[in-house]
């Protein structure tokens, strides 16, 4: 369980506010993440009391909904038909991976609250420009949004459990000689960043190569026209 410190001194009275519950719940979720989220633990950090939180918000329901819809503006994803289709998808998968980062509690919040549907549409319509601008048909577009957001927040929910420097390592200890050190020093050395600016490489080529041959996936295999 995560220990959440009393403030060292209370608000005044009349100083709470909607916004500033929400910025403190923000605060405390960034620090301690959903499992430490409590009415209490909110009010303590306002130096408040769990009651007087009521008069801002309705319940824990209405609070998780409010900070996730806070923290979505940050995510500023517009299909600019200035920039280049590739160059904007990979643009899209950085700022969703960083946002993520910074704010990893936000996906469960998404999965539950059917309200935070707007921000899930709108951050898959921005992707679905870059698609449609790069010459996708409505069906690979439709798969590429899936194939493309899976791919990028599956590999931020690997880096939040498993970040690449806590095994470099354990990699190291094994080099050794021959081509299995080789490959063990190569493996040891690839960083978080890194490891996502290969993904964003291999889901373009992949993309680019799918696009050329115009081969839609349908039931279990690609149909080449």
């Amino acid at each position: 369980m995560v220990a959440i410190e009393q403030p060292t001194r209370p608000k005044q009275r009349g100083q709470l506010s909607r916004e500033l519950i929400l910025d403190a719940t923000r605060n405390l979720l960034d620090e301690h993440g959903l499992e430490a989220l409590s009415m209490r633990a909110v009010a303590n950090a306002v130096g408040s009391s769990p009651m007087a939180l009521y008069r801002y918000v309705s319940d824990r329901r209405d609070l998780e909904i409010a900070v996730a819809q806070l923290v979505s503006v940050e995510l500023e994803l517009i299909d600019d038909p200035t920039v280049a289709p590739d160059e904007a998808i990979a643009t899209w998968m950085r700022k969703v991976r960083a946002h993520w980062l910074r704010h990893p509690w936000i996906g469960p919040l998404l999965g539950e609250h059917p309200e935070l549907a707007e921000f899930i549409v709108a951050v898959g319509t921005a992707l679905a420009g870059a698609l449609e601008r790069a010459g996708a048909s409505a069906r690979i577009i439709g798969e590429e949004v899936i194939h493309i957001t899976r791919t990028t927040l599956g590999v931020v929910l690997l880096e939040q459990s498993a970040p690449l420097a806590q095994r470099a390592d354990s990699l190291a200890w094994r080099s050794g000689e021959g081509s299995g050190s080789a490959i063990a020093r190569a493996a040891g050395a690839i960083d978080d960043d890194q490891l996502f600016e290969l993904v964003i490489h291999s889901t373009i080529a992949g993309l680019e190569a799918r696009l050329a041959v115009s081969a839609p996936y349908q039931g279990g295999m690609y149909v080449h026209h």
